[in-house]
């Protein structure tokens, strides 16, 4: 059974034959349709549109499932002309990222003919190559997925200090909301509605503790808030823009379904560039040659041949992976691009006295 990862690009294949276990044959009209389980809901299609021909009687498609869509078991239909395929896959929730690897598969152009029954097609040597490329280029591109259970940001700290004489009226160590003159006015301002030395009105924002590439979705009590209703500044800031507030309180011994809670699922990296697609295709072939016991161009570990009077060098291949190089011209040229010093990883920087939310991890 396919395991899809909800908000993340997932790539479906299928394989048609003349006959079981027969040469692989091309079908016309093809369209994929993919219907819920549980209540035989359609969520995509039918469609032809996206759908992709890699290679002879194999056919992929890029399912990329919102974060919205319900977890669960989905029932993939391939349907053509004289031919039909169907899978269950089942649409999981992103693990949290382990450092050792890129979170998605990278873009691929495949630049060979990819044989019937190959490990490419199972997305082995794609997932390879992504992960070589990724470690190769310094670590730096690749979106990942996380949840986040924000916490409410502060203005001047939870508590009065005590013997203020801002507000003498006060009891020190009273909590927000509290008032402030503004405008000829008296408001109560909350501890996520802030003034900046930008902006003459109250923004209602909440800070994320790291930059986001973008936001997936916004639960408030477990509903999901129209992306209309808020902005990101920054890449962190997060601005209420219809009027509305953010939750004072986000209850952390609920999940993000129930009442009193919020969260927010965003994307958070540097997108793989297109230019990758074409080396990661280079890559991915010559795994599949090496897989199926082919003939490939990564290096091999033969330093020189001498036959029938022609002497050939080859590279050596130690001195190529110690470089951080494949051997292979695409492949290569993207690393240099992108990595030319040789980094392992991209560069961090850790605000300890920042604000931060909570995620889940298990």
């Amino acid at each position: 059974m396919t395991t899809i990862v909800r908000g993340q690009a997932n790539t479906l294949v299928v394989n048609f034959y003349q006959y079981p276990g027969g040469p692989a044959q091309d079908v016309n009209g093809l369209q994929i349709t993919i219907t819920e389980v549980a209540d035989s809901t359609v969520v995509l299609g039918p469609t032809s549109t996206g759908i992709l021909h890699p290679g002879s009687g194999v056919y992929t498609y890029a399912w990329s499932p919102s974060a919205a869509i319900d977890l669960g078991d989905y029932l993939v239909s391939w349907a053509a002309s004289g031919a039909a395929a169907s899978e269950i896959v089942t649409v999981v929730e992103p693990a949290a990222s382990s450092g050792v690897g890129p979170c998605e598969t990278w873009p691929v152009q495949w630049l060979c003919d990819l044989p019937t029954g190959s490990a490419a097609v199972t997305g082995v040597a794609l997932q390879f190559a992504s992960q070589v490329l990724w470690s190769l280029s310094g670590q730096q591109f690749g979106l990942c997925t996380t949840t986040l259970r924000p916490c409410r940001r502060e203005c001047q700290g939870m508590l009065w200090p005590p013997g203020s004489t801002v507000w003498p009226n006060v009891w020190p160590g009273q909590t927000y909301p509290m008032p402030i003159w503004w405008q000829g006015q008296w408001l109560n301002l909350g501890c996520a509605s802030c003034t900046t030395e930008c902006s003459c009105s109250v923004v209602e924002e909440f800070v994320l503790e790291a930059p986001v590439y973008d936001i997936i979705e916004i639960k408030i009590d477990g509903v999901v808030l129209d992306p209309s209703a808020y902005r990101v500044d920054n890449s962190r800031f997060v601005v209420r823009t219809d009027g509305g507030s953010w939750p004072l309180c986000n209850d952390l011994s609920k999940n993000d379904t129930e009442i009193g809670t919020w969260a927010v699922t965003a994307r958070y990296g540097v997108p793989v560039p297109d230019t990758a697609a074409p080396a990661v295709g280079e890559l991915a072939c010559e795994f599949v040659k090496a897989i199926l016991g082919g003939d490939c161009s990564l290096p091999q570990p033969v330093q020189s041949l001498s036959r029938q009077g022609v002497d050939i060098t080859f590279l050596d291949p130690n001195e190529a992976f110690g470089q951080g190089r494949t051997g292979l011209r695409l492949s290569d040229l993207f690393i240099s691009t992108f990595n030319p010093g040789g980094l392992r990883g991209r560069s961090r920087a850790y605000d300890v006295d920042g604000p931060t939310g909570r995620r889940r991890t298990s």
